[in-house]
């Protein structure tokens, strides 16, 4: 059930980075925008490489996890020892890449909010300024 879930939010993080990526070509976005994109998307990767890789929580007294979102790696306190547990390898090698990948398309979001919103006034201030369908340049 986890490999699904994994395999889902994957792509879903994929669709969404592909998505914002053409959306900006499409529009012809310049240099700003596409600077926001990669800045954001470092951002989120190096971020999300930390979250995979390096961050650590402890869940209960006696039960720790490693990596986030999805957590990759269990410790479990037995007689005052820490005992490793870790995800089966067709598991943890999907999970790595949804962990980077739903970081990297959380890190994007403010690039997208940005661009529905200026798509939006600039909807609005081009609907105003035409007092007629003839007047307006259709795009």
């Amino acid at each position: 059930m986890a490999f699904l879930l994994i395999v889902g939010v994957l792509a879903a993080s994929l669709v969404f980075i592909i998505a914002l990526a053409r959306t900006l070509f499409r529009a012809h976005a310049n240099a700003r925008w596409w600077l926001g994109y990669f800045v954001c998307a470092l951002i989120g990767l190096a971020f999300g490489s930390w979250l995979t890789f390096y961050f650590e929580y402890q869940a209960s007294p006696q039960f720790r996890f490693h990596s986030f979102p999805f957590p990759l790696g269990f410790h479990h306190l037995e007689n005052g020892d820490w005992v490793s547990f870790v995800t089966s390898p067709h598991v943890m090698y999907p999970g790595i890449l949804a962990n980077l990948a739903s970081i990297v398309a959380v890190s994007l979001l403010p690039i997208s909010i940005a661009r529905v919103i200026l798509r939006r006034r600039n909807s609005q201030t081009k609907n105003e300024s035409c007092s007629s369908p003839s007047s307006c340049n259709p795009v």
